[in-house]
């Protein structure tokens, strides 16, 4: 029997107990590994936002310090009133490739030498002469405005898209596929053009899918765009194709003429339904990112302030 009394062992236990209340303390203040990591690597992101706001909100691992998410719609207007303005004029130009058609095959039917009859050597009345150039140069003059008005809307275009090319990082999407830079040298750069513009439209426009539509599970990339997309792009790229091919045809022939003013009536028509479906690809993608623009500062206003 030990000679400690029983005051000795009660404080013998108390001091085991305030021993093992110090250790707990001790433990509970030091950091898990798990802990560590992830301190860590809330650390590297707030770096990463550092870096984002100085170089323009480019794709990163922020999704409270991306951009602020804006409304595309102050800038659909000049961009869509050129768009149809250029459509009106391929429409136009369509017009006089027809009628210069029309007028180069009767001039054929009056030549004797048919359709391999030299331009510059017609074997018809001057008044069926003159009356081909007149029509053959307002065909001419309406494709130069045509393609100066083309320009003039592929200008506003680009300001336009920067808005939800740009939204890409307000809503949620870490590291989008292209910047508004990459977004505007996809329409000119060569092969990139044949799929570039589509692919970056589909792209905002899946970006600004609703949550209630959200699958869970399944990523950005897959989610659906409208036919309508396919629809515009595949008319774009088939006039675009066609112009370069009129281009570098022969005109020294009534026939070889007869046939440039042919596709140009085709170019024109095409570029009239690619028009169309373009004014209602940019109306319907600025629609569905204004419906973002509340619930992206809402959802906000829910996350909890960053250090």
């Amino acid at each position: 029997m030990s000679a400690a009394g029983p005051g000795n062992g009660r404080r013998s236990r108390r001091a085991a107990r305030a021993d093992g209340r110090e250790r707990i303390e001790h433990w509970s203040a030091a950091p898990s590994p798990a802990a560590a990591a992830a301190a860590e690597r809330e650390a590297a992101w707030a770096k990463e936002d550092a870096r984002l706001r100085e170089t323009d909100g480019r794709p990163g691992n922020a999704v409270q310090q991306a951009p602020p998410m804006v409304s595309p719609r102050p800038r659909l207007r000049t961009a869509r009133v050129a768009v149809v303005l250029a459509t009106v004029l391929a429409g136009v130009h369509a017009a006089a490739a027809v009628a210069a058609v029309v007028q180069t095959r009767h001039t054929i039917d009056a030549d004797p030498s048919g359709s391999s009859s030299p331009l510059g050597a017609l074997q018809v009345s001057r008044t069926a002469v003159d009356r081909l150039h007149d029509v053959t140069d307002v065909g001419d003059v309406t494709g130069l405005v045509f393609y100066g008005l083309l320009v003039v809307a592929g200008l506003l275009v680009l300001r336009w898209q920067v808005v939800p090319i740009r939204n890409q990082q307000a809503l949620w999407i870490e590291r989008p596929r292209y910047t508004p830079v990459a977004a505007g040298w996809c329409w000119v750069v060569p092969i990139w053009a044949l799929f570039g513009p589509k692919k970056a439209y589909g792209d905002a426009w899946r970006a600004a899918e609703p949550l209630d539509e959200r699958i869970p599970g399944q990523t950005w990339t897959d989610r659906p765009v409208p036919g309508l997309f396919t629809a515009w792009w595949a008319a774009w790229v088939i006039a675009g194709l066609l112009e370069p091919v009129t281009l570098r045809l022969p005109e020294t022939t009534l026939g070889e003429s007869e046939t440039v003013w042919v596709l140009e009536a085709v170019s024109g028509t095409i570029h009239v339904a690619a028009g169309v479906l373009f004014v209602m690809v940019l109306t319907r993608l600025t629609a569905r990112h204004d419906a973002m623009v509340d619930v992206v500062a809402a959802e906000r206003a829910t996350d909890p302030p960053s250090d």
